[in-house]
């Protein structure tokens, strides 16, 4: 399974870190806009550092194909903080 994270801040870095340790062969996605930060989280849990703009709807919808599931770990406030769910069934 693939799963996406959304976020590479604090709770983003311990989803990934706990999806990591569940040893069920996840593959793991991590965005950010920060890709710096992305790709330490990356690092430390085996996955693939994306840098992602949520402003720019295209750039999501782009980073989520072949992913099988969101974790959205973005900041509660961010006003498109709903936007993986919004976009995820649509296709390019």
């Amino acid at each position: 399974m693939k799963i996406f994270v959304l976020g590479a801040g604090r709770m983003g870095s311990v989803v990934a870190m706990d999806l990591a340790r569940s040893n069920n062969g996840v593959q793991i996605g991590i965005a950010d806009i920060n890709v710096e930060r992305a790709k330490s989280v990356a690092k430390n849990c085996g996955g693939e550092a994306l840098k992602v703009d949520l402003m720019k709807e295209d750039d999501l919808i782009r980073a989520l194909k072949g992913y099988d599931a969101v974790v959205n770990a973005r900041w509660y406030f961010s006003q498109n903080g709903s936007l993986a769910l919004r976009v995820g069934g649509k296709e390019e």
